[in-house]
């Protein structure tokens, strides 16, 4: 994940160059930079304190990708059975789950200092879906 600010001088636009997006000054090495639990990605990871503003008319010193967000797993499952009806026509019929053991896999934290939730996690993917389809052939 990469903290940035899209605020305009001199609150944002930190080198004062018109595009928005800069990133601020890193914090202090106390900040933890990965291993955050689920609660702590819900309750936010860090606050707009944690990032110094750089001098304005320069860059700020925090790296791209500085963060580790959620972790991504998911388990997909597909079962498929072959029917005959007659000699000529037959299908099969199948089965396919996304997410079969329905995990909880959060969205990354809102990165964006000017954000009213930043440090938060407020969505998570999508849970466990099923499909079931069925195919002729003659």
């Amino acid at each position: 994940m990469t903290v940035s600010t899209s605020g305009s001088y001199p609150n944002g636009d930190y080198n004062a160059d018109g595009t928005n997006a800069d990133r601020p000054n890193a914090p202090a090495d106390s900040i933890s930079r990965s291993g955050f639990s689920k609660q702590q990605f819900l309750n936010g990871v860090f606050s707009v304190s944690d990032f110094p503003k750089p001098v304005l008319g320069t860059d700020g010193t925090l790296g791209r990708n500085t963060f580790r967000g959620p972790g991504f797993a998911r388990v997909d499952l597909s079962l498929e059975k072959n029917v005959k009806f007659t000699e000529r026509v037959g299908g099969a019929l199948r089965l396919e789950s996304y997410n079969a053991f329905n995990r909880v896999n959060l969205n990354p934290p809102a990165t964006d200092l000017t954000s009213n939730n930043f440090g938060k996690v407020t969505s998570a993917a999508a849970g466990r879906l099923y499909t079931v389809s069925m195919r002729l052939r003659f």
